[in-house]
């Protein structure tokens, strides 16, 4: 069952290798509770090596945390590898981390590089997911694959028509806060009358598709992320791919296009409602008209307009659904991975929220510059 432990300096530490093999279980449990917990042992370090082992009971799982409890209340610290998922277990219930006498924290120059590489990684695996999610797209298009049935239809009642609430709620909010704004502010130039036009021309250029972007993101996005990052701890996705099946048309492509034709109608929703807000507080509080009101905003506001609004809601759409899909898809195997690719996603989804926003805004100001 277990090797004779090798003993080798280590620096100012004793480490000490512990190799277990074969299946382990309840006959076992004593003989592995002795060889970890030894009185003898001597090593301020113990590997507890599991790559051997074919299966782990129970029985032996609670032997091996027993006897490294042990080992941990000796001053001993604790480093156990192999037997995948199964290692993380041990170690969150030993609640100690893994720790090695040898490394140092890195140095900036050594963080900086390795912070680069991680960024450099994250924008190669959404530009391939960008690339992998056209062609299929492309497919889907001219009828060379078929979507799982009911999936486009259970998607956009999902992140459409269950997000029609919490949008409407904050459009209308926004909307009334605006008016106040602009009533305050204008109020005091005596211009009062530009009221429907900076409210307007706010919320259809620019407020309602970034808000209903933030809540696609905050909702969509991370449930989007979180589901595939699930499917690929649980090796529901190497399952897919073993049948011939790929991933992206299956998972994604169904999630995105779906995220891609509700995300314009929430914003239209939003415009519309957040107008609303905005005449209610026009009429209560600024004492405009609203033939006036209706006036001004006709004039402020034209179609270009709401075509900017609705083209920056189709782009922050698509950038949510592909970098959630790859954030999922790119995470780990372990549990902790899923939370960390879900809050990865929202992340990153702002960012790239933001910069379209902002090249948006450039560039329509250097359209309309000349």
């Amino acid at each position: 069952m277990t090797a004779p432990g090798a003993h080798r300096q280590r620096g100012n530490a004793r480490e000490e290798r512990i190799p277990f093999s074969g299946s382990l279980g309840i006959a076992q449990a004593n003989q592995i509770y002795g060889a970890i917990a030894a009185e003898h042992a001597a090593a301020s370090r113990l590997i507890v090596d599991l790559e051997g082992v074919t299966q782990l009971g129970r029985v032996a799982e609670a032997a091996i945390v027993a006897a490294c409890r042990v080992r941990v209340r000796r001053g001993d610290f604790i480093h156990i590898v192999g037997a995948q998922g199964l290692v993380s277990d041990i170690e969150l219930a030993l609640g100690t981390p893994e720790q090695d006498f040898e490394e140092a924290p890195p140095r900036l120059l050594e963080a900086v590089g390795l912070g680069t590489l991680t960024k450099v990684a994250s924008a190669a695996a959404l530009l391939q997911m960008a690339a992998s999610s056209s062609a299929a797209a492309l497919r889907f298009a001219f009828r060379r694959v078929h979507l799982p049935r009911h999936s486009l239809r259970y998607n956009i009642a999902l992140m459409g028509a269950d997000a029609v609430g919490i949008v409407g709620l904050l459009a209308a909010l926004l909307g009334m806060i605006l008016a106040f704004e602009a009533t305050r502010q204008l109020g005091d130039l005596g211009a009062k009358a530009l009221v429907p036009d900076v409210v307007g021309l706010s919320l259809i250029r620019e407020f309602a598709p970034l808000m209903c972007a933030v809540v696609v993101i905050a909702r969509n996005g991370a449930a989007i992320a979180s589901e595939l990052a699930s499917m690929r701890a649980g090796q529901e996705v190497d399952a897919l791919r073993t049948m011939g099946i790929d991933p992206v048309e299956y998972l994604v492509l169904p999630r995105a296009l779906s995220l891609i034709l509700t995300t314009p109608m929430l914003t239209i929703m939003a415009m519309a409602i957040g107008l609303l807000g905005a005449i209610l507080v026009a009429i209560l509080f600024a004492h405009l008209d609203l033939a006036l009101f209706y006036y001004r905003l006709v004039e402020a506001v034209d179609l270009n307009d709401l075509v900017f609004g609705l083209s920056k809601s189709l782009v922050f759409a698509t950038t949510t659904s592909l970098s959630a899909a790859a954030v999922g898809l790119s995470s780990g195997s372990s549990a902790s991975d899923v939370g960390r690719a879900t809050t990865h996603a929202v992340v990153l989804g702002i960012f790239l929220l933001v910069v379209c926003d902002a090249l948006f805004t450039f560039f329509s100001g250097v359209s309309h510059g000349r």
